[in-house]
């Protein structure tokens, strides 16, 4: 069976309509085999993927080869801003040096651009090296301040790793209680949204002892984004968009509604809504980057056509107005007829659940809240498949059958029945088979999980620790397949699309964090 030539499906795939209306998008249908009903498509078109890695395939419901995807946008606000902090879980012992006595250890090198930037421009640092005081030195920055490789008091969960190309800082194999925390200004701290006991935020796991907010290491590797599961070991052929991905932490749970709740209460910490329409916290310019990746500036757009690498632009402060996370938002796709969202107003029997009804910007600053950032395409789908093993599920070839034990699809929790909506969605980690290589769960059904790419036809090559930043279709993608669709939509290399504002009780998202 064909499963791997990067189905990349238009079809949002959901388990209800939008609750944004979508404007100018044929309405498609496809059959699910599972549950014997018809899944409805927002964005109209189904692709299959070939030696271009995504080859149009116009679906034969759909009048045009391409139908255009657009959404209302939820309403506008004024945002004031204010910060929140995060509970600490060990912070170390001493204080950190001045900048000064730390660099003091470095032989300088050739002058550089002042200001202690990192790789300003005309600079000759060589790789290894950040801009300090006007010279180039090996070394690394945090919070403002310079430190070499042996210098490093302060810094209770990071080492300097000058000698790497990306010259950042990253974990210590041991820091932050093993990926329950994550390590902020250099110090370990539980991320904001578990910081506090609770359901769905210190309960999860096998005996409900986890933090929801574990986060596993996933290695640095080469795959091919494009390929073929069609042997019988489960290895792949007919292999395409090579990409290569350095190491990163990516949670292991979905963010639960709990989670999100903690967001929700300090972006709204007064009721459903901030005076005047605004918002008591919302993300720095720029925060929100793959800060470990290219002397601070993340992950490199491609490929670069007209010569000059562009890289993330981290968080936009015209954005601000489209994170709107009120109930009336949250509580998308439900009405008279039934709930198919996983929010609710108050604190209730769904914490656990993994969070929907997030546009994109909400589900970016809710990462960047957290401590963390969202994955990119290449980075969730490296994950997914194991790297260079390139599976045909998140846990291998073995299908993965109505039992609940390897995903939530088809509408098969809690036993097989007609879909429902939300009682079909189970509480996250509730599918421990279906364990990736690297142990993140629930990377097949539950909710699509939005990425941070803008979605194009093609994937951008060559592909280094990139990201797609052009927005040709204003769509962002999405992975995972959702709670009622057949298994044919739940392969890592399935891939949804739509506007970045649009809600659906299908999309939800996990966050990534540095290594």
């Amino acid at each position: 069976m064909m499963t791997h030539a990067l189905v990349t499906l238009v079809a949002l795939l959901l388990g209800a309509s939008a609750c944004n209306a979508l404007v100018g998008v044929s309405d498609v249908t496809f059959a699910d085999a599972t549950t014997d009903s018809t899944v409805p498509s927002d964005s109209g078109k189904a692709r299959d993927g070939g030696a271009d890695g995504r080859k149009d395939v116009t679906s034969a419901s759909s009048s045009s080869s391409r139908s255009s995807v657009s959404s209302t946008s939820s309403s506008s606000a004024t945002v004031s801003s204010s910060s929140t902090s995060s509970a600490s879980l060990a912070s170390s012992s001493g204080s950190r040096p001045d900048a000064a006595s730390d660099a003091k250890t470095i032989d300088a090198g050739p002058p550089c651009d002042v200001g202690g930037k990192i790789y300003e421009a005309g600079t000759t640092c060589a790789v290894g090296e950040v801009c300090f005081a006007g010279q180039c030195r090996v070394g690394c920055f945090i919070d403002g301040a310079f430190y070499s490789s042996d210098l490093n008091p302060g810094n209770g969960c990071q080492i300097c790793q000058p000698l790497e190309s990306t010259s950042a800082w990253s974990n210590t194999p041991a820091s932050c209680n093993g990926g329950a925390g994550t390590c902020i200004g250099g110090s370990c701290q539980m991320p904001p949204s578990c910081a506090t006991a609770g359901p769905g935020k210190t309960d999860c796991g096998p005996d409900g002892g986890e933090s929801c907010c574990t986060s596993l290491e996933v290695p640095a590797g080469s795959y091919a984004r494009t390929y073929q599961s069609t042997l019988p070991d489960g290895g792949a052929t007919d292999e395409f968009d090579p990409a290569t991905v350095s190491g990163l932490r990516l949670d292991k749970y979905l963010v639960t509604v709990a989670r999100f709740r903690g967001f929700v209460k300090t972006v709204y910490p007064t009721g459903d809504s901030y005076p005047d329409g605004g918002l008591a916290w919302k993300p720095a310019q720029g925060s929100g980057k793959h800060a470990h990746l290219n002397q601070g500036q993340g992950l490199a757009a491609g490929p670069n056509v007209d010569g000059g690498q562009t890289y993330e632009p981290g968080w936009i402060a015209t954005d601000d107005s489209n994170i709107d996370p009120r109930n009336l938002n949250l509580l998308c796709d439900s009405d008279d007829a039934g709930v198919s969202a996983t929010w609710t107003a108050g604190a209730g029997e769904n914490e656990k659940l993994p969070i929907d009804c997030v546009n994109w910007w909400e589900a970016y600053a809710f990462c960047i809240w957290d401590g963390g950032f969202l994955p990119s395409e290449a980075e969730w789908e490296h994950a997914a498949v194991g790297g260079s093993e390139q599976w045909e599920y998140p846990w291998g070839s073995a299908p993965p059958g109505t039992d609940n034990q390897y995903a939530i699809f088809g509408c098969n929790f809690p036993t097989t029945e007609p879909c429902l909506g939300v009682a079909n969605v189970a509480p996250v980690g509730s599918a421990p088979a279906g364990a990736g290589l690297w142990g993140q769960l629930d990377m097949a059904g539950e909710v699509n999980e939005w990425n941070l790419d803008w979605f194009a036809s093609n994937y951008p090559n060559p592909c280094t620790d990139c990201t797609e930043l052009t927005d040709t279709s204003d769509a962002r993608s999405f992975r995972g397949g959702n709670y009622n669709v057949s298994s044919t939509f739940i392969v890592p290399t399935f891939e949804g699309f739509n506007s970045p504002s649009f809600r659906g009780s299908g999309v939800g998202f996990r966050c990534a964090r540095v290594p």
